[in-house]
């Protein structure tokens, strides 16, 4: 399987998942809606018709407040079940979680951002060291500078990003895609880099650098050999 199919096959598993988990919490809210429904419906027709409009109106307003806090609630109970949350939509620009957002200098240091979105943000000099950023993406992001010593960054996608001066020391990168700017990245020392993806010329331009004799800190795995080189 060729690189670019590797790269299709991950998006697509991601994005069926992803799907997947979002039906579900949205079949979670129906049924929760239906209930409630059900049971406004029904209590309604058994008032009697001696009660005044106002009585009713204020019933009625009663119970679409608990529609609302039953739909609520079904939320709030599937998110404690996975242990996942409803994607964050951006105030601007239509992204979601970091995309297209300026998080210049933020200190993002141990913390845990799987599968976050950082889609063309400005990341110049960010603290990400230690952070877990599995599966996270920074499509055409600019992370010049930005710190990403001992963060784990598996499966994550880097494709057209700007690297210039990040730091990828001890980093686990295993299965991460990157494109050519991988090369412009500070240091890779001790960085991990077992089944990443990215094109043979730019594995070969890795392999030429002075820093790939060490052996990564959490992993065991000395960079050029994950890098396979010769």
């Amino acid at each position: 399987m060729t690189l670019k199919q590797k790269y299709i096959v991950r998006t697509l598993c991601n994005g069926i998942v992803n799907f997947t988990k979002m039906l579900l919490v949205h079949l979670c809210v129906i049924a929760a809606l239906t209930i409630a429904c059900s049971t406004y419906s029904v209590e309604s027709w058994r008032i009697h018709d001696s009660i005044s409009r106002r009585s009713v109106n204020e019933n009625r307003s009663a119970k679409s407040w608990k529609i609302l806090a039953s739909a609520l609630l079904s939320v709030s109970a599937w998110n404690i079940a996975v242990g996942e949350s409803l994607p964050v939509l951006a105030v601007s620009g239509g992204g979601k979680d970091y995309a297209t957002k300026d998080i210049r200098s933020e200190v993002f240091e141990n913390k845990v951002l799987t599968g976050k979105d950082f889609t063309q943000c400005d990341g110049t000099g960010t603290n990400f060291r230690g952070a877990i950023l599995k599966g996270s993406r920074f499509y055409r992001a600019n992370l010049k500078g930005a710190d990403f010593s001992s963060a784990d960054l598996s499966a994550a996608s880097l494709e057209d990003t700007l690297l210039l001066d990040a730091d990828f020391t001890d980093a686990v990168l295993e299965g991460a895609y990157f494109s050519a700017s991988i090369n412009d990245a500070k240091s890779i020392r001790g960085a991990d880099f077992t089944d990443s993806l990215m094109t043979d010329k730019t594995k070969q331009l890795l392999c030429q650098r002075t820093d790939l004799s060490t052996t990564t800190t959490k992993t065991g795995v000395v960079t050029s050999e994950s890098l396979l080189c010769e």
